[in-house]
Order: C-alpha cells, then sequence, then structure tokens
C-alpha cells in the first residue's frame, strides 16, 4: 500500500473512531464513567499543558539552571514576595546584581530578614512595585496567603487587609538608577503584569530588557489583557514561548492559547538567538 493511500486510511479510521466517540458520549453524557473519563482527560490535558504555580516543577528553575553559564550582570524580580526566587538566581549568578520589589509592608520585612543571610551587596530591596505610571493606590493583603497580595479583592474567600502600595514605572527606576541593561526580568505580580511591561516600555524599545518572563493566567479574565496584547507589545523585538518543564516552545500567537489557565511565558530579545538556541 503507498504511503499516501496508508495515510488516507488511517485517517478515515480515526475519523470513525472520533464520531463514535461522539455519539457514545451524547447518548450516555450523564454516566458516571464518561464523567470520570472527562476528568481523567482533563487532568491529562492539564498536565501536558503544564499548568503548574510551582517553579521546581513547571520548568522556571530548570530554565535558570540553563542560563546559569552565561553573563548575566543585571536581574529584576518584581514581586518578590519574601526572596525565594531572588536567593534562588542569587547562587546561580554570582556576579549579578538583583533589584527585588515587593509592595506589602509585612511581606517586605520577611524579604529583609531573608536577604540579610545573603550576600546584601548584591541585592538592592525596594519596598514598591512597578507599574504603568507613578502612584499610590490600595492595594489587598491577605495574611494567611502573603503570596497573593493584589490590586482587587479577588481572593474573597480569605481574610484580607487593605494597605497602601507604592508604584512606579520601571523606566524611571531604571533612571534613577542609571542602569543600562537588564539580562534577566521576572513578574509574577497576581494579574497586572501587562501594566509593569507598559512602564518599561521605554527600556524595551531600546532593548535593554534581553530576557523576561511573566505568569498569563484566569487572572486575564478581569484585567481584560489577552496573551494577544503581550504579543502585540513585545513581538517586533523578542520571540515569545510557553515554559515547559524541559524546554520552553517558541511559537507565533494563536488565538487558540487564550485558554486562561495558567501558564508561564518567556521572552527572548531577538539580537539573542544564543539564548533561544539554549532554551529551546
Amino acid at each position: 500500500m503507498h504511503t499516501k493511500s496508508l495515510q488516507q486510511c488511517l485517517r478515515q479510521s480515526r475519523n470513525a473512531l472520533m464520531q463514535n466517540i461522539q455519539r457514545t458520549i451524547v447518548r450516555q453524557r450523564r454516566a458516571t464513567y464518561i464523567k470520570v473519563v472527562a476528568k481523567l482527560a482533563s487532568s491529562f490535558h492539564s498536565i501536558y499543558e503544564n499548568h503548574n504555580y510551582n517553579p521546581v516543577e513547571n520548568g522556571e528553575y530548570e530554565l535558570l539552571r540553563k542560563l546559569s553559564g552565561i553573563d548575566v550582570k543585571c536581574i529584576f524580580d518584581v514581586g518578590a514576595h519574601i526572596g525565594n526566587w531572588s536567593c534562588f538566581v542569587t547562587n546561580l549568578f554570582p556576579q549579578a546584581n538583583i533589584h527585588a520589589f515587593e509592595v506589602a509592608p509585612v511581606t517586605f520585612l520577611q524579604l529583609q530578614q531573608q536577604i540579610s543571610r545573603l550576600c546584601k551587596q548584591r541585592i538592592h530591596l525596594n519596598n514598591r512595585g512597578l507599574s504603568d505610571s507613578n502612584k499610590c493606590i490600595e492595594m489587598y493583603y491577605y495574611p494567611d496567603h502573603t503570596d497573593l497580595t493584589c490590586d482587587r479583592n479577588r481572593f474573597p474567600q480569605h481574610l484580607h487587609q487593605v494597605i497602601s502600595a507604592r508604584l512606579q514605572t520601571g523606566d524611571e527606576y531604571v533612571q534613577e538608577k542609571d542602569i543600562k541593561q537588564i539580562d534577566l526580568l521576572k513578574i509574577d505580580v497576581e494579574g497586572t503584569e501587562y501594566a509593569v511591561l507598559k512602564g518599561l516600555n521605554s527600556s524595551l524599545e531600546k532593548e535593554m530588557v534581553h530576557l523576561l518572563y511573566f505568569e498569563f493566567g484566569p487572572f486575564s479574565v478581569d484585567t481584560r489583557i489577552l496573551l494577544r496584547d503581550y504579543y502585540d507589545l513585545l513581538g517586533k523585538k523578542f520571540w515569545i514561548g510557553k515554559i515547559y518543564p524541559n524546554y520552553v516552545d517558541f511559537r507565533d500567537y494563536n488565538w487558540r492559547y487564550e485558554d486562561f489557565r495558567p501558564a508561564h511565558y518567556l521572552a527572548v530579545l531577538r539580537s539573542r538567538p544564543d539564548l533561544k538556541r539554549l532554551l529551546s
């Protein structure tokens, strides 16, 4: 049988199988076994698509390890929380200066305490956040879930406190500190990642940021910021890809990626094909 005929036969068999499955589901959608299979399929797909916030498992730390052999001098940790990520990159990149940003005062105190055990000369702590403008706003701090601090009450099931937070544009901070290049920018700010990038627009346009990664997911439902907005903002200067446990899948935009499930994306400056090859 010719290859073309074999492929056609396989395609017809697959289509027939899918039609049979569809008919079975339509007839027995309420059956327990159908619900169990659906749940298993959903869980499988979630694992396959790396819907995982744990940096040890989802590829974030593996990505950083791959970068440990390159010359990294300046790192931004936006949404530093208590400093676990900053501590990790401090050990990986012994020559780098790290600028860590945390808005919540109580969390910032914990950040200071943890960083005090490291090389403080290389880590610059800022009790403020980055955004698209300079301002002071009310934010929501969750004492029992300090990693969830955000600009709106997204977690009403948890006890919260309203705090005053100072925000600054990244471009202004870069100018204040006379920073010439940001080798690695990490953004984890519970739904306001796009605003952080807008506040760094001048630095991005000047190609001062070489590599950045950000979260995209369910909070985009209420911010109304789509993955397409990130591609529109970054796509001319950066290759963009989704982070998986062992590699980054660099790819063009497709509306099918707008699933609002937890995901981490990486952007690499187009003038750094070495980084793209290293991480692909």
